[in-house]
Formats: C-alpha cells, sequence, structure tokens
C-alpha cells in the first residue's frame, strides 16, 4: 500500500487528535511506512492546479451556463498553533477580532445542485504595521509573492476562464468590487466573455462585452 491523496485525506477527516506521519502508519497496522507518508508530503503537489485536476470531471459531468462561481476570503482556525508566516493573527470580520489561522481565498463552483471547490491561494503576512491601538493593528496582507487579495481574485478568475469553466454569475463580498476584478469576470484576456454579472453585497453590476461594468436596473 502507498499514500495517496485519498488516504491521507480520510486520515485527517477520521482523526480525533493530534495527526502526523507516525501516527497514520499505526493506524494502518504499518502497512504504510511513515517515511512514505513524509515523501508524499514533499514531493505531493498542494496547489490550486492540483486541486483543478481533482476535480475536473466533476465540474465537466455538472457544469451549465446558468452556474456560479463564489469568490470567499476564509480563516482556517488555528489557536493553539504558534504564528509563523501562514498562521498567524487574520482579522475575522464575522467575529470582528483577530483569530489566528490560516487565510485563503477560495473559489466555489455551484452547478446543478452540485458544490465544488476549483481553487484556492493561501495568504502570507510579510509586512505588518503596528499601531498604538489593538483595534488600528492591521497587518499588511500579501502572500509570498507580493500580491494582493484582489490580485489573488482575479487569478482565480483568470484560471476559470483558462479551464473553460461555465458560468453566469459570480458572487464575492463587497471588498472585491473594483473596475479591475469586475472586468476580469466579464473579459478573457483573449476573447471576450458573454455577458456576465457580479453579485456583491448592494445589488448585482452586469458585464457586457464592450462595455465597463454598470448598475443594473
Amino acid at each position: 500500500m502507498k499514500t495517496d491523496l485519498d488516504l491521507y485525506t480520510d486520515y485527517l477527516i477520521s482523526a480525533t487528535g493530534q495527526t502526523s506521519a507516525t501516527g497514520l502508519s499505526p493506524l494502518l497496522e504499518n502497512a504504510v511506512s511513515h517515511d512514505d507518508v513524509t515523501r508524499f508530503l514533499n514531493h505531493s503537489e498542494h496547489d490550486s492546479k492540483a486541486l483543478w485536476k481533482q476535480v475536473k470531471g466533476d465540474v465537466r459531468r455538472n457544469e451549465s451556463e446558468q452556474s456560479l462561481l463564489v469568490v470567499d476570503d476564509c480563516i482556517s482556525g488555528k489557536p493553539y498553533r504558534d504564528a509563523n508566516g501562514l498562521i498567524c493573527p487574520h482579522y475575522d470580520h464575522c467575529k470582528d477580532r483577530f483569530v489566528n489561522g490560516i487565510n485563503f481565498v477560495s473559489l466555489l463552483y455551484r452547478s446543478n445542485g452540485v458544490q465544488l471547490p476549483i481553487g484556492f491561494e493561501l495568504v502570507f503576512k510579510t509586512l505588518q504595521c503596528i499601531l498604538k491601538t489593538r483595534k488600528e493593528c492591521c497587518p499588511v496582507r500579501r502572500c509570498g509573492s507580493g500580491r494582493t487579495k484582489n490580485e489573488m481574485f482575479r487569478d482565480l478568475i483568470r484560471a476559470a476562464h483558462r479551464n473553460a469553466v461555465k458560468f453566469a454569475l459570480v458572487l464575492c463580498v463587497s471588498r472585491h468590487m473594483n473596475a479591475a476584478n469586475i472586468n476580469c469576470v466579464g473579459f478573457d484576456k483573449e476573447e471576450p466573455a458573454r455577458g456576465r454579472q457580479v453579485q456583491p453585497r448592494g445589488g448585482p453590476l452586469q458585464i457586457r462585452p464592450g462595455q465597463s461594468a454598470r448598475r443594473s436596473g
């Protein structure tokens, strides 16, 4: 037996305590060595491209012209882990406070009652602005390559265009609403896409080929 993504994912989901390469091996009665698990983790691709390869078949079987793309800014809480570039305090808008964890921008595909993750970008902190009051202590959020979250938004949408994902509407939070993001939704680099909508809080924005974004209705 060799370690693969399904096996390791099942291990993480079913674990009730701390997980490790040495913990998986005895759980399988040494059918898999901890060295094999370590090699899998060190050499496997764990990025947006690898995720697309996993879900591409399911997307093609369920896609339609009226499908939705959902761009979300999420935090996976890690309250007991030491801070580093990836796991560190991020402002949680739902809790209205900073929480320790992993911040990532994700792209979800909704079609025919099926929801599939098709892309993500991890947020690494490289700069931090320390001000006098805690409320004003807002770290500058950028990933390792210096991209902003709006740039991540556009990269995820461009990847959907390149992968020929059919969609009619993009849902996102209002802070992602700007001209560059809206035009990226409605246009591909090589060929204009058909009219699509971006739905933020406060009403839809209609994008048509050859036009800039405007408020619909």
